[in-house]
Formats: structure tokens, sequence, C-alpha cells
């Protein structure tokens, strides 16, 4: 977690006042708030292990300073889930921005697991172990908050009164914002995450890595009509994956990402640390970049 006091827009407002609205089921993956202070609010994502997935959270979801984490969990023996927020995996914060990340500790209580809803308190430490925040952290279930949404976007679409006493251009401003609340709550947030112009990524899990690899969705061919690829390392390329050789091992390695030409988006897969893999989807127009660090 990088903490920065920046302006929310109207729809993380929007987005908290939906929060009370939920009720209990079961689930893996919540979606909410973290509350640092009165003046800091952003998204938070929680999205628990299974026998199958790695667990991890997402701070400030969507935003400048989005920072994606490994969690680890250990049974308390008391009823009490100890959570961690134990690497991170990426940032899109710039490196000048800051010296350590704030890593998240809380506890989950057995019997709330599952729920449609939990708040509880957590304490945010730099590696050194000083504490950097204090706070408060609200989830509610993705389904089930997707549900809410739809609900209320279908009312305001189609309801009578609501038809009679608006304009329809206030109804579709309505709409589209609960349209763009609904990012907000994925299933799995690294099943689609979105690169748009000018987006920089720091992974800072791969930064002792000798190659990366990228494995895109078309033949190599058809991605370099579109995209550009420029590095300081070594380019080796097969059918549809590209591998970057890290040429100094003590230096970082930056790939800077241009479009040739508007395209559908292209997506690729990247696999990280721990077998968790991410699958990235590019969105540029002519000339528009995106760059990621390694």
């Amino acid at each position: 977690m990088v903490i920065k006091f920046t302006y929310k827009k109207p729809e993380i407002v929007l987005f908290l006042v939906f929060l009370c609205l939920i009720n209990f089921s079961q689930a893996q993956s919540y979606s909410g708030v973290i509350q640092v202070s009165d003046s800091i609010i952003f998204p938070y994502y929680l999205k628990l292990p299974t026998k199958a997935t790695k667990g991890y959270s997402v701070s400030d979801m969507h935003g400048t300073t989005e920072t994606l984490s490994l969690i680890s969990l250990k049974d308390s023996g008391k009823g009490i889930i100890n959570v961690e927020e134990s690497l991170a995996i990426y940032t899109r914060t710039n490196s000048d921005d800051y010296d350590d990340f704030c890593k998240l500790f809380f506890d989950l209580k057995k019997k709330d697991i599952g729920s449609k809803s939990m708040e509880f308190d957590f304490e945010a430490k730099f590696n050194n172990n000083t504490q950097c925040a204090v706070g408060l952290i609200s989830l509610e279930e993705t389904t089930n908050l997707k549900n809410k949404l739809d609900n209320v976007k279908n009312k305001i679409a189609n309801n009578k009164v609501l038809k009679s006493l608006s304009d329809p251009s206030d109804r579709d401003i309505s709409v589209q914002k609960i349209e763009s609340l609904q990012k907000f709550s994925p299933d799995n947030f690294i099943d689609k995450i979105e690169l748009k112009h000018e987006d920089s990524i720091g992974f800072l899990c791969l930064s002792e890595k000798q190659s990366i690899r990228l494995n895109f969705n078309r033949p190599i061919e058809e991605v370099e009509r579109h995209l550009k690829f420029v590095t300081n390392g070594r380019i080796l390329k097969t059918s549809n994956t590209i591998t970057f050789e890290r040429m100094d091992s003590t230096q970082k390695m930056v790939v800077d990402i241009t479009a040739l030409d508007s395209t559908e988006p292209i997506n690729f897969k990247l696999n990280t640390i721990e077998n968790l893999e991410l699958q990235f989807f590019i969105d540029l127009k002519a000339a528009d970049f995106i760059s990621l660090a390694f």
C-alpha cells in the first residue's frame, strides 16, 4: 500500500454509499474501501486463497497508486485468522513517490469469512517494522455487490416513476455512473488488468529475475503490426511469446510499448511469482504508450 493524499472521484463516494446495502452469503472475493483517516479513503480488494489459487489484495484499485500484493494467512487458534500482505507483486506508483511500502496486517474472524460483509481494523508497517498507518477496512462480497448495482441500474433505466420525474439524459448519466462502479467488483481482479495510455507498472517481485516472458493471445507477427517494443534487454520471440532477457543483472529492465495504430485490445499473460499468473489487456490508440519495469 502506498499512502498519498489525493482527491477521490465521485464514483468512489457512490461506491461507499452502496456498501451499506448488502447482507450475508458465502464468498471468496471482497471489494470495498480502506480508510486511513477521515481524509484518506480509497478502494481495496481482497481475494482469499483456495486450494487452487493464491490469495492477494489490491489497494487503490484502478487508481494511480494501485498495488497488488500476495497475502499470507495464519490460524491463531482462537477463532482468528491473521492476515499479512506478504509480498508486493506490482505497483502503478511512480518510483520517485515512495521509499518503502506499507504492508497491511489485520485479523479476520473465522465466523465472518464467507459472509457478505466484513469490517475490521488494520495496522500497516514498513519493512523495518515501523508503523506507517492504522485504520478501518470495510468489504462486501463481490457477487452480491455486483447484483445490487445491477438492480439499481435497472431501476434507474426502467422505473416508470423515475422516468416521469427525471430527464432521459440525467438517467443516462446515472446509469453510466453505476456501470463505472461495477469495475470495482470483479470476481477475480487478476483475470483482466487494463493497461491504457501512459500507464506505468513496476513489477517489484521480478526485479531479480533474469528473463521475463509475455504470452500473447495473438501470433507475434500480428502483435508487432500494432505494437512496438523497446527495452534495454535482449528480445527473443516465438510463435506467441516475447521473452526479455536482462543484460545487466544490477539494472532495472524497462519495456516500453507504443501503439503503431489503433486496434482491438491485445492481451498477454505474465507468470509473476509462486505461479501467480496475471492477465493484462492493452487498449491503446495510435501513438499511445505504456511502460513495464522489471
